[in-house]
């Protein structure tokens, strides 16, 4: 009866891991339930803590989060008592994914870190009931705490891991292809800068740009043929992109970068990090948090902002095609920076709410916005001559750069400064 359980609950187990490969999630389910019975008659305690490792994971993916966390902490209890390291590992790894399910940021990155220590160590690289979505994720927010790089990065090419949802927006993945369209144009592969001499077309690099200007996917040729070649016929314009495309992907040194079909034109993301990319991910995910995640508001706020180093290709100056583009990611920062001075200002911190808002004018120093805003924060906290003087420093700005005068919103908090 014994060898029976023994060979029911290995048997069960195998059938658990192959439906979860196949992504039968409820027949995984029903066998992870039954190898941990049999497991659990044999005696075999280490088999049954795998059985429940799995069993566990299946059921927080099931919704039924309560059943799972039972299963968890028995199989940490177990890991304690054995020093089963491998057990402690998966567990902790299982442990860290739920816990960022659940928005408790702190809790997830302590479990992820002794995951990876325990793995680190060992050289582990057995993603044992985790898939690679889930790897992606964590190794994602691994390199974003910076917990065990070196091992993280191996365990991602080991794995062949290709960022998902979130993961996109990390820039500590060692992408393939890295480009900058925030502040200053550049192009990175394989870690180094891409290296473009006087010999390389430029038009090869405006391709790339048009194709994130244009929203880095499905972006229509004829769109791109009106910009880049628009005095050449339908045919001729046709050939040109065809041969940029081509010597375009030769010069990024990855063919699988660019994205070419069904008269379309996109940017492989699952290879590219684009920071243009990343800060509107991070744009849209701090939009959509509820009032209550006030600290994960701040701290995707503050991952966008970081991305901004300047206008939209500001260093590219024959871009007019660019200049509604350039606008709206203008715009989108100037509305973080107002959500991130308006918390600091909420807390009473007024001088992190002023310092804010003057690297944010370092950044864009012709934004009357801006200076409103820094103004208006100066008043709050008492300073009306410092308030006074940023708005000679606005005009000034507008002066020197040949946009005129303040516009009559910006003059009108000026003139309240007096009755203060």
């Amino acid at each position: 009866e014994h060898r029976a359980d023994v060979i029911g609950g290995f048997y069960h187990y195998m059938r658990a891991k192959l439906c979860c490969y196949k992504g039968e999630r409820q027949d995984a389910l029903r066998h992870a339930e039954m190898a941990t019975t049999y497991c659990a008659k044999a005696g075999a305690l280490y088999c049954e803590a795998l059985s429940r490792l799995g069993l566990s994971k299946l059921l927080y993916d099931a919704g039924k989060d309560q059943e799972a966390d039972g299963h968890i902490a028995w199989v940490a209890q177990v890991a304690r008592e054995v020093n089963g390291k491998l057990l402690e590992c998966v567990e902790s790894f299982i442990s860290a994914e739920v816990a960022f399910a659940r928005g408790d940021e702190s809790r997830g990155l302590e479990a992820l870190r002794k995951g990876l220590g325990i793995g680190a160590v060992g050289e582990s690289t057995y993603p044992m009931w985790c898939d690679k979505a889930m790897w992606a994720r964590l190794c994602a927010k691994a390199l974003e705490a910076a917990i065990e790089p070196a091992y993280v990065h191996k365990l991602i090419r080991i794995m062949r891991l290709a960022p998902e949802g979130s993961a996109c927006q990390c820039d500590a993945w060692p992408w393939p292809l890295r480009v900058n369209m925030l502040g200053r144009f550049a192009v990175q592969a394989d870690g180094k800068p891409l290296v473009m001499t006087r010999k390389t077309p430029r038009r090869l690099l405006e391709l790339l740009q048009v194709i994130v200007a244009f929203g880095q996917d499905n972006v229509p040729i004829s769109r791109v043929m009106d910009t880049l070649w628009p005095e050449a016929d339908g045919d001729a314009a046709y050939r040109a992109l065809i041969s940029a495309v081509a010597r375009l992907r030769k010069l990024l040194g990855h063919a699988d970068a660019i994205i070419f079909q069904e008269g379309r034109l996109g940017l492989n993301l699952t290879m590219v990090w684009v920071d243009a990319v990343a800060f509107e991910l991070f744009v849209e995910e701090s939009n959509c948090i509820p009032p209550t995640g006030a600290s994960q508001s701040k701290r995707v706020v503050e991952q966008a902002l970081q991305l901004y180093r300047g206008a939209f290709l500001i260093d590219e100056p024959e871009t007019a095609w660019a200049e509604p583009t350039r606008e709206r990611f203008r715009a989108k920062y100037i509305r973080l920076v107002e959500t991130s001075v308006q918390s600091w200002q909420a807390r009473g911190n007024w001088e992190e709410a002023i310092a804010q808002t003057e690297r944010a004018i370092q950044i864009e120093p012709l934004s009357e916005a801006l200076y409103r805003l820094l103004m208006t924060t100066l008043q709050q906290s008492g300073r009306i001559h410092a308030a006074q003087d940023a708005y000679i420093r606005c005009c000034k700005a507008l002066r020197q750069s040949g946009n005129g005068l303040p516009s009559h919103e910006t003059v009108q908090i000026y003139n309240a400064l007096h009755s203060s």
